[in-house]
């Protein structure tokens, strides 16, 4: 909330976005500027950053700060920046670093999140037989292309050459789909002549 702003639009506003977020791996940090050390517990006593709890409680945040994180000279510290978070269960441990910049302590949050993947097993597309007999082919059909040429003005003719060379002799006429993971192969390495 802007240091002057308008509570009641804030509230509106952090609600609304409470009901678009996931119920779980949430972590929301912000300067709020509503003091959590003045949170009432008073019955009938009802300040805004009593509201501003219940609301974050409602929505199923909880502060992992829980000591001052704003001081100023002359000023009773205060809590008003935090990470509200979804998964207190998981914080390791939270607290402040004394910036020495500002009045402001900076806030952190270590938490071990759990994250859930799918485990897709991909298709993987085999466009290049690299067997023995290939590769042997692709070097000597290399050598001759090579041999044929005095000059190479330039790297692309090279390649182009290589490239061809490696078309012709490794290049699957059609491309092979297999659900296998690939094996990891070392690098094939040939001499050239």
């Amino acid at each position: 909330m802007p240091p002057y702003g308008n509570f009641e639009t804030f509230l509106s506003e952090f609600n609304h976005l409470n009901n678009l977020l996931p119920k779980s791996n949430v972590q929301i940090l912000d300067d709020f500027n509503l003091d959590l050390l003045k949170i009432n517990f008073r019955s009938g006593i009802n300040n805004a950053p009593t509201q501003f709890e219940d609301s974050f409680m409602q929505a199923g945040l909880s502060p992992v700060i829980s000591i001052p994180t704003h001081r100023r000279e002359g000023c009773k510290p205060s809590c008003i920046d935090n990470i509200l978070t979804s998964n207190p269960e998981n914080v390791i441990l939270s607290g402040t670093i004394d910036s020495l910049t500002g009045d402001h302590l900076a806030v952190f949050e270590i938490t071990n999140i759990h994250i859930k993947t799918e485990s897709k097993q991909e298709k993987n597309v085999r466009l290049f037989d690299y067997s023995n007999k290939n590769l042997e082919q692709f070097v000597n059909k290399l050598d001759t292309d090579l041999s044929k040429i005095t000059t190479v003005n330039e790297f692309s003719d090279f390649t182009t050459i290589f490239h061809s060379a490696l078309d012709s002799t490794c290049k699957l006429l059609r491309p092979k789909v297999t659900k296998r993971t690939p094996k990891k192969k070392k690098v094939p390495t040939a001499t050239l002549r």
